[in-house]
């Protein structure tokens, strides 16, 4: 028999850090093989298992709307660093509504404008079509939203501090 993903987690859950549980959880609610309910199923389904403890400190990091796991990793450092994002997948429209693009993390300055990191995965990213489009994307933002600052890092970047440092440093301005 085949197990679900719901009693993969269950089981799976318990044993793993919680960067990587937060990714597996974060990643099944995104691409819809668990729901919201199903998640607190997982989370009754684990309690008093070994291991479990630590997980308290999973679930308030949860969050479905992170589309891999380096997004995942890049929220989970900033949270770590002291600056969480105030904002998942926040979408950029010009002065006439039209929409240029969204930032994958987002923080909102006292301003009211925003800093935006995108984390670029190098399989899709590469391709010759996806760099045209976040080329584009990148200049639509950047020339057509001047209180917007995007940010841009690969997978290679985590762990280095430069995605934290560098989103302070936007942040002051």
């Amino acid at each position: 028999m085949v197990p679900t993903v719901r009693s993969a987690l269950v089981q799976a859950l318990p044993e793993v850090g919680r960067d990587l549980a937060v990714v597996l959880v974060d990643n099944a609610l995104n691409r819809m093989m668990i729901s919201e309910h199903e998640l607190e199923l997982i989370r009754q389904g684990v309690r008093g298992r070994r291991g479990a403890a630590h997980l308290h400190r999973v679930w308030p990091l949860i969050d479905g709307r992170s589309e891999s796991p380096i997004e995942t990793r890049a929220r989970l450092e900033c949270v770590d660093s002291g600056i969480p994002a105030d904002d998942l997948q926040v979408e950029q429209f010009d002065e006439n509504g039209r929409f240029l693009g969204r930032g994958d993390l987002g923080w909102r300055r006292r301003n009211g404008s925003w800093v935006l990191v995108e984390m670029d995965g190098i399989e899709v990213h590469s391709q010759a079509r996806a760099v045209s489009s976040d080329r584009r994307r990148q200049n639509g933002i950047a020339s057509r939203s001047r209180e917007t600052t995007l940010l841009r890092y690969l997978a290679e970047d985590l762990g280095t501090g430069v995605i934290v440092r560098d989103v302070r440093e936007a942040l002051s301005v």
